[in-house]
């Protein structure tokens, strides 16, 4: 004790001071403190001695452990054992029997107050069977305590005790855990989940609900509750494997929304938003989505494989701008959309066509997809009423055969992909396409291209890889922007005319019937003259081509040589401004057979 320093002397005392106990300033006298401390050293002695009250139940511990049986008897042994770790607790037994007697439920609910309370003059004294005074919630709302409610076998009997008492907190992080906790213990029990569910759903304030994260859950059956949440601002509901249905959910009305679209274009459009956001991806048994309301702005059903209808008025969704119904393989009817939509994915669906009256209001469309719907048969002229589409998606659509005439230019359409589809010909009206920067018909049944291609002023990339055409028309010289040409593996091909000098990219690979190919000197000279391309890459590939005579490959090296002549003088004299390191030239051609053509020019870049 000697060696005991005075500040840890100090230390120690400090420490004990910080120790819960009994303080007895609270008390008038010391018998009154004396005789509070007995009592309840008494009670906790009590609860943790229950070797005599259960001495006759022969194996009680181990049952306990295993708690094969849901018996009074075990749950009083669980709740005697506990309860002393509790600053209050009630054991209300034969909660079916007393909830059918006249005020029977009523005086449960007393009789938990007085126990809670340890009031037990509270059920003699009618005023106070009737209410619950402020000092008693606030001395509640400070306890831990301890409830157990046996032979409990109506939902009623549970919303007795769960009515919404100021001594109860609002939702926490506890309260939170608690909810998991509770759907893990459920273990995909569908009476469990709602029993457990209808009683803990009075404990969230509904009013200030904005945001639910479910994903994921593999047993949740329903969610009922959440149509009663007025300012709903985003739910993932998203991979609820087992859920059927959607109730009526109402969105926040809010300025908050006013700002979505200065954001839209700048942010992920799946995961940057969090306002207006419903989720509900690969629900894979849902099959009703019921009214929506308030702002809603993505709504995600992509996967939802039975779904076959939108949710009622959908087309009120003045702010909805991203609907995505990709994957749900029974829907098969599209219905009228909100005007202001940005996005639509109908991919993988059983949808047959578009009927005009569901799209030539859809100003504000900028992507339509449609791949992959192996049942749609036909485009609407309507679609050009799409003013500020960008892009359609139309790749295998197999039994898509005719392409619509276009009415009106489609002035912001860039892409158009129509890869595997049934489409034969293409109309003259595709020339109307006057900002289409990319165009796709590999593996569709294209037998020939209209000269009229030849007007698409902005396109940079044609691609009819393995298509039935026989030659290509001779305005394809006059796509001044045309940097990518693939015709790879089509067979029937016989002649190719003068090709653009702005070509990057040729890949003619495997064309077993092309024989001859037109000499494009001239168009290269204009385009040597013009000085407007600076091109530091050029491959052309035409591997395969059994048929090319000796001559035609000495053309196309003459040729190529003058394209890859402008190249490197660019390159080396550059008239735009010093070229980097990663914009050095590259030069590429192949042919068949084993010797190297000649050509008039002999050309080398070091």
């Amino acid at each position: 004790m000697k060696n005991v320093t005075r500040r840890e002397w100090r230390a120690a005392l400090t420490e004990v001071a910080n120790i819960a106990g009994w303080d007895s300033r609270t008390y008038g006298t010391d018998s009154e403190f004396v005789e509070a401390n007995v009592k309840d050293i008494l009670l906790k002695l009590n609860g943790m001695s229950s070797s005599d009250d259960f001495k006759d139940l022969i194996g009680i511990n181990k049952s306990i452990e295993e708690m094969h049986l849901g018996k009074t008897t075990l749950a009083r042994v669980i709740f005697k054992r506990l309860s002393s770790t509790f600053q209050g607790f009630c054991f209300l037994d034969n909660i079916r029997e007393e909830s059918g007697k006249h005020q029977g439920l009523h005086y449960l609910q007393t009789k938990l107050f007085s126990e809670l309370l340890e009031e037990k003059e509270r059920l003699g004294r009618k005023k106070d069977r009737d209410t619950i005074t402020s000092f008693a919630e606030e001395r509640l709302r400070r306890r831990k305590v301890l409830i157990v409610l046996d032979d409990v076998n109506a939902l009623e009997q549970l919303e007795v005790f769960a009515e919404d008492h100021h001594w109860r907190n609002s939702p926490t992080a506890d309260d939170v855990m608690l909810s998991k906790r509770v759907v893990n213990y459920a273990n995909g029990n569908p009476l469990a989940l709602k029993v457990l569910g209808s009683f803990l759903r009075s404990r969230i304030i509904l009013g200030n609900l904005k945001y639910v994260d479910l994903h994921s859950p593999d047993h949740l059956i329903e969610i009922s509750a959440l149509s009663q949440a007025p300012n709903l601002m985003s739910v993932d509901l998203g991979h609820c494997r087992a859920l059927r249905q959607v109730p009526s959910l109402r969105f926040r009305i809010s300025e908050e929304l006013t700002c979505l679209d200065q954001r839209y274009h700048e942010c992920n459009r799946v995961e940057c938003r969090t306002i207006g956001h419903l989720k509900l991806d690969k629900c894979t048994a849902l099959e009703v989505v019921e009214k929506i309301t308030g702002n809603l702005d993505f709504l995600d059903l992509s996967r939802c494989r039975f779904l076959k209808n939108l949710p009622s008025d959908i087309q009120k969704l003045k702010s909805l701008k991203c609907l995505n119904l990709s994957g749900c393989l029974y829907f098969d009817k599209l219905s009228v959309l909100p005007r202001n939509m940005i996005e639509l994915d109908l991919s993988r669906t059983a949808i047959e066509e578009l009927p005009s009256s569901s799209i030539e209001y859809l100003s504000s469309l900028e992507k339509l997809d449609l791949s992959n719907c192996e049942r749609f048969k036909s485009l609407p002229t309507s679609i050009c009423k799409l003013k500020s589409l960008k892009s359609l998606d139309l790749r295998r659509c197999w039994k898509l055969e005719i392409f619509p005439k276009i009415l009106e230019p489609l002035e912001h359409l860039e892409s158009l992909n129509l890869h595997s589809t049934g489409i034969q010909v293409l109309p003259p009206s595709i020339s109307m396409l006057h900002f289409l920067r990319s165009l796709n018909l590999s593996f569709s049944n294209l037998s020939e291209t209209p000269e009229e291609i030849g007007r698409l002023s902005s396109l940079e990339i044609l691609n009819l890889l393995e298509t039935r055409i026989e030659g290509m028309p001779v305005s394809i010289k006059d796509l001044s922007k045309l940097t990518e040409l693939v015709i790879s593996c089509c067979k029937r091909l016989k002649y190719l005319p003068e090709l653009p000098f702005s070509l990057e990219y040729l890949n003619a690979d495997r064309c077993v019937s092309l024989e001859t190919i037109a000499n494009s000197r001239d168009v290269i000279k204009q385009g040597l003259s013009s000085g407007n391309h600076v091109i530091t890459f050029r491959n052309f590939v035409y591997s395969g081509c059994s048929k090319l005579g000796l001559n035609t490959q000495n053309n196309i090296v003459s040729e190529f040589q003058l394209r890859t002549l402008d190249t490197s003088i660019k390159c080396l004299l550059p008239v735009h401004g010093a070229l980097k390191k990663s914009d050095c030239p590259g030069v590429g051609i192949c042919f068949p057979g084993n010797k190297i053509p000649i050509g008039d020019v002999v050309l080398v870049l070091i």
